[in-house]
């Protein structure tokens, strides 16, 4: 039976410790990067309109990283966009608390304006871990 458990990260946590190389991406279950840019975006417009994302599922290690079982796509669109490597387009337009219209396309990261940037570093991500998961588990969990 596998030991699973889950954590609550925000998108900030998620890219700081993929810098640090805690979360780590060469598992053999994980495609090479493959989502567009357009794919990219439109993560991204979900997590500023607050919409709900499929949870990340890693494998914890004795040594405290993880492997990424699934979310490497996901993972990779975040720590993108927080770090600069792409603006946003073609999404509709969004709207602040006092309900004001703001078109965010063409923007990276660094030129939302605060409130959306703390939406995004903020937006929080289920992330389900196993402690030592196999490779037979691994497969049979994704079968």
């Amino acid at each position: 039976m596998l030991n699973r458990s889950n954590m609550q990260w925000t998108a900030k946590t998620l890219c700081n410790q993929i810098k640090k190389e805690v979360v780590l991406f060469d598992c053999a279950v994980q495609r090479s990067f493959v989502w567009d840019i357009t794919r990219k975006r439109m993560l991204i417009d979900s997590m500023l309109r607050n919409y709900p994302i499929s949870a990340l599922y890693f494998n914890k290690h004795e040594g405290g990283k993880y492997d990424a079982l699934d979310g490497k796509q996901r993972s990779n669109a975040i720590h993108g966009y927080l770090n600069g490597e792409y603006a946003l387009e073609n999404l509709e337009p969004f709207y602040n608390d006092n309900k004001e219209e703001f078109d965010a396309n063409g923007l990276k990261f660094e030129e939302l304006p605060e409130w959306m940037q703390d939406q995004i570093k903020e937006y929080s991500i289920t992330i389900y871990y196993f402690d030592g998961i196999t490779d037979e588990e691994v497969a049979e969990f994704f079968y």
